[in-house]
């Protein structure tokens, strides 16, 4: 199970991927997207968040971490699917 801070900027994050699929994302680009949310919410990826990033005052740095993990998650998940 991930950090709490992290499942609720995920659970956000996966609310926004949702409305945007509503309004017209691609299936099979929302169908990795939610994979990624739930490597994320399944804790499957604590070990890129470092505890001093959970523990930063600053909401853009964690944002930017955030993103970045969830960016890298993806294409994994695209470059294993064209392999």
């Amino acid at each position: 199970m991930a950090h709490p801070l992290i499942q609720g900027f995920n659970l956000y994050k996966k609310a926004n991927a949702m409305l945007n699929y509503r309004l017209d994302l691609d299936k099979e680009i929302f169908a990795v997207i939610s994979k990624t949310y739930g490597d994320i919410r399944r804790g499957h990826l604590n070990h890129h968040f470092p505890s001093s990033v959970v523990e930063l005052s600053s909401c853009e740095q964690f944002n930017i971490k955030f993103n970045e993990i969830f960016e890298h998650r993806v294409n994994q998940i695209l470059f294993e699917s064209l392999g």
